[in-house]
């Protein structure tokens, strides 16, 4: 199965002026986080500890950017912060426990207004890939000029939404085999 270690970065996706940015820290987790669709998510800039993320969110203040973090690695980043970042426009947070997951619904910290989601770390898949589709669909309307770019990204967009098709068509399998073993 493929893992977050499989995610390969396009550098075609340094070009626009939005960036989406993973931080995982594999300290932080006994099993890797297993993504079926990683090779489709080139868009992702990958990192591997928080420091580095940090400085380069420091770095590119030009860009926009979307940031997929952990929760632990989220409070110990807001903890870090002063000022708040203004070129970190989004923020998912994915939780490995349900009591981290509860603890994040109920936080009022600094970056709360740029909280988009928080889930549990086994829909990761999933929530990349949709917020990917978004992702792609903003670049394809900042990259319109640029016809090689523009049709590259296109055709990620929608390598993305077929795989986001067949992730909610083998969970609608997989709850029609769960309901109809409950009947029995």
């Amino acid at each position: 199965m493929k893992s977050i270690d499989d995610i390969k970065f396009d550098t075609d996706y340094s070009y626009p002026s939005t960036f989406f940015l993973l931080l995982y820290n594999h300290q932080l987790h006994s099993i890797p986080i297993e993504l079926s669709h990683a090779d489709l998510l080139t868009f992702i800039r990958r990192f591997q500890n928080l420091f580095d993320c940090q400085q380069y969110v420091d770095n590119n203040l030009q860009k926009m950017i979307t940031l997929f973090i952990n929760n632990n690695q989220f409070l110990d980043w807001d903890g870090n912060r002063n000022p708040i970042q203004p070129n970190l426009c989004k923020i998912f947070i994915y939780c490995n426990t349900f009591l981290g997951y509860c603890h994040m619904k109920s936080w009022n910290g600094p970056y709360h207004g740029k909280i988009r989601d928080i889930f549990m770390e086994e829909d990761l898949d999933y929530h990349l890939l949709y917020a990917g589709i978004d992702h792609v669909r903003t670049i394809c309307v900042e990259l319109d000029e640029d016809n090689g770019l523009h049709e590259k990204f296109q055709r990620d967009g929608k390598r993305i939404c077929l795989a986001l098709g067949d992730y909610f068509g083998s969970r609608a399998t997989r709850l029609s085999v769960e309901t109809t073993d409950n009947w029995f």
